[in-house]
Formats: structure tokens, sequence, C-alpha cells
């Protein structure tokens, strides 16, 4: 097998191997998205109740990991 052929085959199993991460990322983008439109429709006159957005992100990333079926690298 020659060295291309082996490139090729390794770039495609990797592109397999982080489907998954990419899904979660993509996930946690529109409940980020999704979380700052709701928190823009109903802003608080105070900035007392107002989450930041490292917040926001924590959350949708902790929301979307435990929505996740299966892990994200498998061996």
């Amino acid at each position: 097998m020659s060295a291309h052929v082996r490139a090729v085959a390794a770039v495609r199993e990797l592109r397999a191997a982080l489907r998954p991460a990419a899904r979660l990322l993509r996930s946690v983008s529109h409940q980020l998205a999704d979380r700052r439109r709701e928190q823009a429709a109903s802003a608080p006159t105070s900035s007392a109740g107002a989450r930041g957005p490292k917040r926001l992100i924590l959350e949708s990333a902790l929301a979307a990991a435990n929505s996740l079926q299966a892990p994200i690298v498998s061996s």
C-alpha cells in the first residue's frame, strides 16, 4: 500500500472519529444561540439577573454533554 493510500485512509479514519465531537460542538453552539435569544427577549431591567456569556457557554456545554448518547472518542 502506498504512502498516499495510507494517508487518505488515516484522514478518513480521523474524520470519522471526530464526527461526534463536531456534532457536540454544533449542538452547543445552537443551544447557546437559543439561550442568547431567550435572554435578549426577556432581558431584566437590572443587570443583577443577567448571566454572562461564559456561564451560558458552560451551561450549554454541560447540557449537551449530558445529552450525549455515545462517548466523544471511541477506542
